[in-house]
């Protein structure tokens, strides 16, 4: 089992998956519901991400990180 993410774990810039993942289908692919962190605050407990699921009417929406840690499982890499 891998080990749960931590505040320490989120970084702008990098892509996460969901623990239970669903498909969003778009015109091209289908795609799972990755998120990628834009921007986090200097003391990590706000953020804002962006994703295929998300809506252009609801662009880079803003979390507190303890529901974003509830919702991500690992950090997406090559690999996945």
């Amino acid at each position: 089992m891998a080990v749960p993410l931590t505040l320490d774990d989120l970084i702008s810039g990098v892509m996460y998956r969901a623990k239970h993942p669903i498909t969003v289908k778009t015109i091209v692919r289908d795609l799972l519901d990755d998120r990628i962190i834009t921007w986090i605050n200097t003391d990590r407990t706000v953020l804002q991400y962006n994703g295929p699921a998300v809506p252009e009417s609801i662009n880079n929406p803003t979390v507190r990180a303890e529901e974003f840690l509830k919702w991500a499982s690992h950090i997406v890499t090559m690999e996945d």
